[in-house]
């Protein structure tokens, strides 16, 4: 501290008496004497100190001013000695000297007290102050020494990493939020396919809590017929750090059903924020069924206007071989054997005949609903099966309560009956079993519709609870090259179209094995428009 008197700053009075480091003078001591080193030792120590280290009285002026506050507040002593402490604060802060004055009076030790003080270039600065008093001999204090450490460059990185962290915490809000409020799931999968996390929406999507996956391996839950390809695919991009190719796979639903996804990954094994593979998977069934089905529909409508092409071309001849046979059959040469096959050709050919108008008939506009009796339909159309029962040794057994009417057009009624029977036919063993009932009921699921409902039943060998939910798609068939495809769904389509439905119960089991269609037609239906998109008629085993 500096002991050598000093002329008070201009505008300001020096205290008399009172030295500028605050302290009463105290009798010099010889030269050599330890007191005397101890002072210019500590007077070194102040001078030297990278803190600003300065002295004051009660009043708040300054005494004494070190090198160090010269350097932190770019004031020199001579500027800085006799002037108030207060010339320091920064324009509108408020003036805390005077808390500090008071609280030095009542012989407070202030310590690590962080405030704002102005530089000589205009710069605030952020200090940390140790106030203590200054007492003389008898106790008396009569001052106060202030170590001021600069600590704006500290506060500068406090206030960088708080923002820092703020914007980490809200990117990770934002990412949080978006992950589980995301329609598709995502999903971190560790290097060898260790599931990692899951999104919440996968018990929207795939009916699994989160944490009933976690921990376990993705690729248990992937179809056997598709694993390999994604392991294979998974595996290619573990060396190699991004996207990893889309693919579509099927995942087992937590109810046991497929369900198809579209996956997309990106390698982040690297991150150690994330350290695995992001997934990103949207469920694609429904598109896929979609498409499917617009694929089949296309395909059918080229064969319907192939087939009522050739039924076109068909009907022409057909009705030159008619009238040829007719004459044949009136031909006075030909004996009674002669003209009851004549007659029977005749009978055949106009099958064909039907069969072509009818295809014309699918493929064109359905002819105008009339009041049709199913009873009598089914009778007349049972007739025509009687030489293929009998040749199989197949019991037909037919229950048919009463007339039955319904308004519809007569041709796709039969055609919806010929289908059930004839698949029960192809289904049941030769002296196998088929039933066929026709009776008064309702709508099982509208109860207040009334109707008639036609149920065709057979001791077959059944169909396979896989096969159930695509019976009545176009183009599946069961019975390999012997079937088309298009029975079922044309027979589903006619139905619907009519207001009525379709169910299918089948049994697998050896010795119970068999197969039962129920059908609803409404009395009085309104006819729907024809060729309505294919859905789905639950089925039951």
């Amino acid at each position: 501290m500096r002991n050598s008197k000093r002329a008070p700053a201009k505008g300001r009075k020096q205290p008399p008496d009172v030295p500028k480091d605050g302290l009463r003078p105290a009798q010099p001591s010889p030269a050599g004497h330890p007191e005397a080193q101890a002072r210019v030792e500590l007077a070194a120590i102040v001078e030297s100190s990278d803190d600003a280290i300065l002295s004051k009285d009660l009043n708040g002026i300054i005494h004494s001013w070190n090198k160090g506050a010269e350097r932190i507040y770019g004031y020199s002593a001579a500027d800085m000695i006799g002037r108030h402490i207060s010339f320091l604060l920064p324009p509108n802060y408020p003036d805390d000297t005077v808390d500090i004055v008071q609280r030095l009076r009542r012989g407070e030790r202030i310590e690590h007290y962080e405030t704002k003080r102005q530089a000589k270039n205009g710069d605030v600065l952020s200090v940390s102050l140790t106030i203590s008093p200054i007492r003389e001999e008898s106790g008396t204090i009569i001052g106060a020494s202030t170590i001021a450490r600069d600590i704006t460059e500290r506060k500068q990185s406090e206030q960088e990493l708080r923002r820092s962290r703020q914007a980490l915490q809200e990117s990770e809000l934002r990412f949080r939020s978006l992950v589980q409020n995301s329609s598709d799931i995502i999903s971190i999968l560790a290097a060898d396919g260790t599931i990692r996390y899951e999104s919440p929406s996968i018990e929207r999507i795939l009916g699994y809590k989160p944490e009933e996956l976690v921990g376990k391996s993705a690729f248990s839950f992937i179809h056997p017929d598709d694993r390999q390809r994604v392991i294979e695919v998974f595996q290619r991009h573990l060396t190699t750090p991004g996207s990893i190719t889309p693919i579509e796979l099927r995942f087992r639903h937590n109810d046991g059903s497929w369900r198809t996804l579209e996956a997309t990954g990106n390698n982040l094994l690297h991150e150690p924020g994330v350290a695995g593979v992001v997934v990103n998977s949207r469920d694609i069934t429904e598109r896929k069924r979609t498409e499917d089905v617009l694929h089949a529909t296309e395909k059918l409508a080229t064969t319907g206007r192939l087939a009522a092409a050739i039924a076109h071309e068909i009907n022409n001849p057909l009705e030159g071989v008619t009238n040829l046979l007719y004459l044949l059959e009136n031909h006075p040469s030909l004996d009674a054997a002669a003209r009851r096959y004549a007659r029977m050709a005749q009978e055949e050919v106009g099958r064909v005949a039907r069969i072509a108008r009818q295809t014309l008939a699918f493929y064109r506009e359905p002819t105008v609903p009339v009041e049709v009796d199913v009873v009598e339909l089914l009778n007349g159309l049972l007739e025509l099966y009687t030489h293929k029962l009998q040749n199989r040794r197949i019991n037909l057994e037919k229950r048919l309560e009463g007339a039955a009417f319904i308004t519809a057009s007569p041709g796709e009624v039969r055609q919806v009956l010929s289908n059930l029977v004839g698949n029960a036919l192809d289904a049941v063993p030769e002296g196998g079993e088929i039933k066929v009932h026709v009776f008064q009921s309702r709508d099982w699921r509208h109860p207040w519709q009334s109707g008639v409902r036609v149920t065709v039943a057979d001791n077959g060998h059944g169909i396979r609870r896989e096969h159930l939910e695509s019976i009545f798609d176009p183009f599946f068939t069961t019975k390999g090259e012997k079937g088309t495809g298009l029975g079922l769904w044309v027979s589903h389509g006619i139905v619907q179209k009519y207001g009525g439905n379709i169910h299918v119960h089948s049994s697998v089991r050896p010795g119970h094995s068999g197969t039962c269609f129920s059908v609803f037609f409404p009395h009085g239906a309104i006819v729907e428009s024809p060729r309505k998109p294919v859905r789905r008629v639950k089925t039951e085993v």
